[in-house]
């Protein structure tokens, strides 16, 4: 991201090396247990699910609705409205995007899949799942130690990327 840009294929790359070389230098060590009313694991859902829902959705509107949507499902009524905002600062978002793929990684089994319905929330809530929210999910799946199988269109990555930018 020297270029100051935070592309959707850089994040997921990053983070997937990231998550990769974090086991291979400590594979005995866990992350650190994250719980859902914490904090800094809201704001962590709120980096994640903002990027999702940025990457998704060409208006700010739009986005902001499915970022809501996205932390309601996994947040509930406790929701702080502060938590409502997309990334504007692309530099900011990859340093935070690490931080947040590796503190999510400390969420139990059943909030790990309370997740993945949060993150799937969030791409659904325009009505569909293109290549690269596919892609994305499939990232930050991998990088929280859930798989998660192919489930929209064989499309390459750079290609859904190409195709992300042009729409916008």
């Amino acid at each position: 991201h020297l270029d100051g840009a935070a592309e959707p294929m850089e994040l997921m790359l990053a983070g997937v090396l990231h998550t990769h070389l974090r086991d291979a230098s400590a594979p005995a060590q866990q992350a650190r247990r994250a719980r859902l009313r914490d904090p800094k694991t809201q704001r962590a859902l709120s980096v994640v699910l903002g990027y999702l829902a940025q990457c998704g959705h060409q208006q700010q509107a739009e986005a902001r609705a499915a970022l809501r949507l996205g932390l309601n499902t996994i947040i509930g009524d406790s929701l702080n409205e502060n938590l409502i905002s997309l990334p504007d600062d692309q530099a900011v978002l990859a340093d935070h995007w690490l931080q947040a793929l590796a503190h999510l990684d400390g969420l139990t089994f059943d909030n790990k899949r309370k997740l993945l319905s949060a993150m799937v929330a969030t791409v659904r809530h325009d009505g569909k799942i293109t290549a690269l929210e596919g892609e994305l999910l499939r990232c930050i799946a991998a990088c929280v130690h859930v798989p998660l199988a192919p489930f929209v269109k064989p499309q390459t990555v750079a290609q859904a990327a190409a195709d992300n930018r042009s729409a916008a």
